[in-house]
């Protein structure tokens, strides 16, 4: 975790410090996104009880406040909201059942943006990011076998994605990307999860 964030900031001063004349003379920008999440099925432990649970497809968002340094290199600071519903769990030793209940993660991350200039509209980037995430979290009773509960936590979030954005003007761009978002284990009403997922989203940023 210090190393990646050593890492990022090394970036980010070399960033500064080696800017050259950008094309682009509006730096600061807004960005906002919308899309799909697929939350990777999450192993928990309840008191001895072990298994995973099963999530359905979800949707996220996101809004960031930037800095374009250069043509290469951006930096923002970024908040977003995935939800998703639980389809099912998995228990050890003796099966599977269907449930309801429900998972919502709101994280803050400080990104670095990689921008590799192509001399034309489509320009590829890599991302990497890391933060806080805060968890909030319910399951349905499975009788007989697992108490429902809701519960909430927070801990350390990361994110590693790719993709492309399309200039449409000196203050407009649109993007699309995936990214792989986890965080540290949370810990809801004594159950342990697992929590990672997936996910693809299409955005705009407006430069000032």
């Amino acid at each position: 975790m210090k190393k990646l964030l050593l890492i990022m900031l090394c970036i980010i001063c070399l960033s500064f410090k080696h800017a050259s004349a950008n094309e682009n003379t509006k730096n600061l920008y807004f960005s906002g996104a919308l899309g799909l999440s697929l939350t990777d099925n999450a192993g928990f432990n309840d008191q001895g009880i072990a298994g995973d649970v099963d999530f359905k497809g979800g949707a996220n968002l996101a809004a960031a406040l930037g800095f374009r340094v250069n043509n290469w290199f951006s930096t923002e600071l970024e908040f977003s909201h995935r939800s998703t519903s639980i389809r099912s769990i998995n228990v050890d030793g003796v099966g599977s059942f269907n449930t309801g209940g429900d998972s919502n993660v709101t994280a803050a991350l400080l990104n670095v943006n990689l921008h590799m200039p192509t001399g034309t509209r489509l320009i590829p980037f890599i991302s990497s990011g890391i933060g806080g995430a805060y968890h909030d979290a319910s399951i349905d009773d499975v009788t007989g076998v697992l108490i429902g509960s809701s519960a909430d936590d927070a801990g350390f979030a990361y994110q590693l994605g790719a993709g492309i954005d399309l200039a449409l003007s000196e203050e407009f761009e649109l993007w699309t990307g995936y990214r792989y978002f986890a965080t540290s284990d949370p810990d809801l009403g004594g159950i342990d999860f697992d929590y990672s997922s997936h996910e693809w989203r299409l955005g705009m940023r407006k430069f000032f």
